[in-house]
């Protein structure tokens, strides 16, 4: 019994490693800001460098003032989806801790209580101090979390 249970939990964490955290919105169906959390993160996250091309993303984003130019440019370099292979080692370990359910911070509740007078996520609006306001929120919980060590199911 104890092998099935092992080998289940082992397919569950091979299963997460190629399922996306996000993905990045067609920019002819957009409506509003669809997409503000994936870029948000990937933004950050390249200012922390912990995506494989986090450079090219910063380039490729500098000067971009629209949103949907934004996710267009984000599109162009990394698909339709935010995928754990986007990510360092250090940064799909972070993103498979905090983006998903299940560890005691999570990125969708911490960008809802980011912008509390919002009532949708599509609503925020995109702009240097609403992402400065979750980069906050997001190097505090990167800290925490190397802080604290790896959750258990990590």
């Amino acid at each position: 019994m104890q092998d099935i249970l092992r080998e289940f939990l082992e397919e569950g964490q091979r299963m997460f490693q190629v399922v996306p955290f996000d993905f990045f919105p067609n920019p002819e169906e957009m409506d509003g800001n669809n997409g503000i959390l994936p870029l948000f993160y990937t933004r950050w996250a390249a200012s922390e460098s912990l995506l494989l091309r986090s450079e090219e993303i910063a380039l490729n984003l500098d000067g971009v003032t629209d949103f949907c130019g934004k996710i267009v440019a984000v599109r162009n370099l990394l698909g339709e989806q935010l995928l754990p292979a986007h990510f360092s080692r250090v940064g799909n370990s972070f993103a498979q801790s905090y983006y998903r359910p299940g560890w005691e911070h999570c990125y969708l509740r911490d960008f809802g209580d980011a912008f509390p007078e919002i009532k949708r996520f599509e609503d925020v609006p995109d702009t240097p101090g609403n992402l400065a306001r979750i980069s906050a929120v997001l190097t505090s919980r990167l800290e925490y979390w190397r802080h604290h060590g790896i959750p258990a199911n990590e």
